[in-house]
């Protein structure tokens, strides 16, 4: 029996925007992820701030319309200041860890559209981390915004060769936050001992090995290993 599609996501507070009639004349990313054709989302895990919550309703309204068979659960994610990295990935480290993940019968795509870099960058590190055991997804508007024209996505698995452009968009931004913005001393990060080329990478940008953790996580049908890594800003 095939997967259910689960996408986990942040809701665009500018980009799903609009209330009125005119919105079905735009592209909003949140709706093009259930208007693809030959694909089905059968779940969307919908984060929010408080104060966009008539926004998240009508969105998830206008997704009953067009994809009547995608349950949508709207999350409030208070957060005092959405770019401030450690709140917001505390946030979200918080939820997923809570959640009860079901891969023999579901597969998870992260959407990293939409949302603050912050949060896109958070959402990338859940999935590099495999606390979202998924892979990353990410739509694209049409190259005329016309009513009717849903885009396209595309879904990234991090083991693929794409893997180093992509990690390195995101600890480049990540660090940038890190160090010019929020004043963070230390980051640290959990990886798997065989993914050596985010191993790599991470060394690459500082980061060191500080601690072996044994069976951290089951994959493939066995307990698999782990690294802690840190960085410390001088």
């Amino acid at each position: 029996m095939a997967k259910k599609n689960v996408v986990i996501g942040y809701l665009g507070s500018q980009l799903d925007s609009g209330l009125g009639a005119g919105r079905w004349e735009k592209w909003r990313p949140t709706i093009s992820l259930v208007a693809q054709p030959d694909v089905v989302v059968h779940r969307l895990e919908l984060f929010h701030a408080p104060q966009h919550v008539a926004l998240a309703r009508q969105l998830s309204e206008d997704i009953a319309k067009l994809s009547p068979e995608t349950e949508v659960r709207l999350i409030p994610m208070p957060a005092e200041d959405p770019w401030d990295f450690g709140e917001v990935y505390a946030t979200l480290y918080d939820w997923v860890r809570a959640y009860r993940f079901d891969t023999t019968r579901e597969q998870y795509w992260a959407h990293i559209t939409t949302g603050t870099h912050v949060a896109q960058i958070c959402m990338f590190l859940m999935v590099e981390a495999r606390f979202i055991p998924g892979v990353l997804l990410q739509t694209s508007p049409p190259r005329k915004q016309r009513e009717g024209e849903m885009g396209t996505m595309t879904l990234i698995d991090l083991d693929l060769s794409r893997y180093d452009r992509i990690a390195q968009r995101f600890q480049a931004e990540q660090h940038d936050a890190a160090d010019n913005w929020h004043d963070i001393k230390r980051v640290e990060l959990t990886v798997y001992t065989d993914n050596e080329t985010a191993i790599r990478l991470y060394e690459k940008f500082g980061f060191e090995k500080e601690g072996l953790l044994r069976s951290f996580g089951y994959r493939d049908g066995q307990y698999v290993d782990a690294y802690t890594m840190a960085r410390l800003r001088a």
